[in-house]
């Protein structure tokens, strides 16, 4: 497993805009990923929720939020895409996602997923 930590996915959006738009991405050390995004923002960034997972739990929520979407991996704050974010962040992602009606792609078990098992 390349990296020091599991992959998380991540929730990114503009601070004090609750209605902006959203990335959902995912990293194994989400705040160098936050400074490589601060660098080229017009705006300051904050983590809005993030969870277990990685390339292959992203690729669920990209498709599950494919009517969202605005441009490449940014999508428009929907209010199921908000459900998501706040039941991910009073319980996990993998019971946020099935609370909205998706899918867990895989059982998840953190450090013992890596990208290429996750693809």
């Amino acid at each position: 497993m390349s990296g020091r930590w599991p992959p998380n996915v991540y929730f990114l959006g503009a601070a004090g805009f609750p209605d902006g738009p959203v990335k959902i991405g995912y990293s194994r050390d989400i705040a160098m990923r936050m400074r490589t995004f601060a660098e080229w923002s017009p705006f300051k960034l904050e983590v809005l929720a993030s969870g277990d997972g990685g390339m292959k739990v992203e690729r669920v929520l990209h498709r599950a939020f494919a009517s969202d979407r605005l441009h490449f991996e940014w999508f428009r704050s929907s209010q199921r895409l908000r459900d998501l974010i706040a039941h991910t962040n009073a319980t996990r992602l993998e019971i946020a996602m099935r609370t909205i009606g998706l899918e867990y792609p895989f059982p998840f078990e953190p450090g013992l997923v890596t990208e290429a098992s996750a693809a």
